[in-house]
């Protein structure tokens, strides 16, 4: 808006005869240009924030337990994970942690893109 204001107030300076055409305001284009940058920007850092809430909460419902020290612990409380479980929800927080980091670096180089 501000840009905008200036345009109209450069021309109606010029038209007026009060200035010269060699103090040019920004250009408009170019501002807007920064705005939907900086809008593409703030839309990616939401979704890794998504995604990041989103690993926080299936970290908390899928690793709520202690995980039991026994390979095949067929018995004990219901409040542990064996082993077996355990590892299985490592590999999928690893390849989950991996899908950011790849949506972070494409992002990344989207931004650098731009420029």
């Amino acid at each position: 808006m501000r840009v905008a204001a200036q345009n109209v107030y450069y021309n109606a300076s010029v038209d007026a005869g009060l200035k010269g055409s060699d103090q040019l305001p920004a250009r408009f284009d170019k501002c807007i240009e920064e705005f939907y940058a900086l809008c593409d920007q703030i839309e990616l850092n939401l979704k890794v924030a998504l995604d990041c809430s989103n690993l926080a909460s299936s970290s908390q419902r899928y690793t709520p337990f202690t995980v039991s020290a026994n390979k095949s612990d067929a018995s004990g409380p219901t409040e542990t994970h064996n082993y077996t479980q355990y590892i299985s929800t490592v590999k999928l927080q690893v390849q989950h942690a991996k899908e950011i980091h790849d949506s972070l670096t494409k992002a990344a180089r989207t931004v650098n893109e731009c420029e």
